[in-house]
């Protein structure tokens, strides 16, 4: 059977499947060719081929496929097929509510909980940012604009050190003051710029090596002014910006 008169034969089955005969078509050959668009001389060749091989049977005015209803499968009772597609859709749409339901109700529940456990988690986080800076605020000596000092404890928050570490550095600088023995100290900074200039990393040394005194042997800014003007030498310029 060649491509052509297969596809006579598949176009035969399907038009017999619609007429509802159980394989029988009650059309001349004429009307076949033209509700299948299958021009007349090749559809009378097929059906010739097709009687020869009992294949189809020509009855009367009618064509008869063989063995019609060996060629059905059993899914094809068109009773069966309405009914399982209706229970089919009755099960769909069952699930699509059911579903919806139980999204729904998961959705907004979880939704909840983050967003009270986001809630809760950022309260705490923040209380306890607040509260360590309380602490430093607390143990810093120059208590000077609490406000502003807040506001840059927060932008530090990723890269200033834990609040012990700050505490120590506060420790280790009123006890470096308080020990000067009559070096020069400086005094303590605002406290924005203490943490802004990161300042708990300040080496504190004695003597002339201090960084701290930096009027160095002399002891004071009118000293060093004093014997460069005596030398005729400037004063460093540095002394006014770090005052």
């Amino acid at each position: 059977m060649d491509g052509e008169t297969f596809r006579c034969f598949v176009y035969l089955l399907a038009l017999s499947s619609e007429l509802g005969n159980n394989g029988i078509i009650n059309m001349s050959v004429s009307d076949i060719s033209w509700r299948i668009r299958i021009p007349v001389n090749t559809l009378e060749q097929a059906i010739a081929y097709f009687v020869k091989n009992n294949i189809l049977t020509k009855e009367d005015d009618s064509f008869v496929i063989t063995n019609w209803k060996k060629r059905q499968f059993a899914s094809d009772d068109i009773g069966q097929r309405v009914k399982r597609y209706r229970e089919k859709q009755r099960n769909v749409t069952s699930n699509v509510i059911d579903t919806d339901t139980d999204t729904d109700t998961d959705t907004d529940t979880d939704t909840e909980k983050t967003h009270v456990a986001k809630n809760g988690n950022d309260a705490n986080i923040n209380k306890k940012k607040e509260s360590d800076f309380e602490v430093f605020w607390k143990a810093y000596p120059n208590k000077t604009e609490k406000k502003y000092t807040l506001k840059c404890w927060k932008k530090l928050n990723s890269t200033r050190p834990p609040i012990e570490e700050l505490l120590e550095a506060i420790r280790k600088q009123t006890e470096w003051r308080e020990k000067a023995n009559g070096e020069f100290r400086p005094e303590w900074k605002n406290p924005a710029t203490w943490l802004n200039k990161g300042c708990w990393d300040d080496e504190l040394k004695t003597g002339g090596q201090n960084d701290g005194n930096r009027y160095g042997a002399f002891g004071s800014k009118q000293s060093v002014v004093g014997k460069a003007k005596s030398d005729g030498q400037p004063y460093p310029v540095d002394i006014e910006c770090n005052e």
